[in-house]
């Protein structure tokens, strides 16, 4: 189909839109994101978007948010995590916690993040340096003061409760340090499940687009998509379901989620995760949402006024 024709058949769409339900709610139809506005029909003056993102991984990972600092041990949950195949937790330790409390969990063999309180880093470093030798870049030792001291960046956090073009121009300034070998993108979800599927691919496009005009070799990045909790127990199921699905369409290659509550909830979170694998198939689709002329428009846009910025 020609621009001309596009051009034609949606002025004629909005112009009977008008007639039939009226100015107030045209405006109301919009989708708002970060400030801009878009109709969810298709664009004027533009062809359609559509292509295949490559994704790190081939399988989606699970694990959840283990909170060590404080002198707390919550060791039990741990083991019951990972005896549930959640081999990707996220472990927050700080100066209080005993470093031996690992001596007997081989991190090496899972795909496993240790946030470090930034005085105490350099300890948890030389632990691993000495434990595991070689296998250390199999764990993600980040600092929790981020990006502090480290020359090579192997990471960068987004929360998209925030505007997304600002975290562009960060990655599009800081790209030149990156490893772009291990890259990960820790992206923490706010339950807008459109919203943080676009910001997402816009973040991606925006990846792939640096990897191109660097002339660098097209690797994608680690996507890790960190699961808020929405509300209490029981219907933080549904919400953690919605969410799992939202975080499979934006390729995520590890998803993780806390749990507040007791452990039979814990139990009940990760069964969610193990069903929702099974019967929506998470994760057998490179990329859910090719094809979507909405949202791989709307990402597009997105990725193009950041730079323009």
């Amino acid at each position: 189909m020609s621009i001309h024709s596009q051009t034609n058949n949606y002025l004629n769409w909005e112009a009977s839109f008008l007639k039939e339900v009226g100015p107030e709610n045209f405006e109301q139809l919009k989708f708002e994101i970060d400030g801009e506005f878009f109709i969810p029909l298709g664009f004027s003056n533009s062809s359609p978007v559509k292509g295949i993102l490559p994704k790190a991984g081939e399988v989606i990972t699970f694990g959840e948010i283990i909170d060590f600092r404080n002198g707390k041990n919550p060791k039990q949950a741990l083991l019951e995590s990972l005896n549930h195949d959640f081999s990707a937790p996220v472990i927050k330790v700080d100066t209080y916690t005993d470093i031996h409390l690992f001596d007997d969990i081989q991190l090496d063999i899972l795909d496993a993040t240790l946030l470090i309180d930034d005085e105490v880093f350099d300890v948890w470093n030389e632990y691993h340096l000495v434990k595991y030798k070689d296998e250390v870049n199999n764990i993600n030792l980040l600092n929790a003061n981020e990006l502090k001291d480290i020359k090579t960046i192997n990471y960068l956090t987004f929360d998209c409760r925030n505007k997304v073009a600002p975290f562009i121009s960060k990655m599009a300034e800081l790209f030149s340090s990156f490893n772009h070998e291990r890259f990960n993108l820790f992206i923490r979800f706010s339950g807008q499940f459109i919203h943080e599927i676009i910001k997402v691919r816009a973040i991606k496009i925006a990846w792939f687009n640096l990897l191109a005009y660097n002339k660098v070799k097209s690797v994608p990045p680690i996507i890790q998509i960190e699961l808020p909790v929405l509300s209490e127990y029981p219907g933080t199921v549904i919400s953690h379901t919605t969410q799992l699905i939202a975080a499979s369409m934006a390729q995520a290659d590890r998803i993780v989620f806390e749990s507040l509550g007791d452990a039979t909830e814990r139990r009940i979170l990760r069964n969610a995760a193990h069903i929702v694998m099974i019967e929506s198939h998470l994760g057998e689709q490179a990329d859910p949402v090719s094809g979507s002329y909405f949202i791989e428009q709307v990402a597009t846009s997105l990725a193009q006024k950041a730079f323009q910025k």
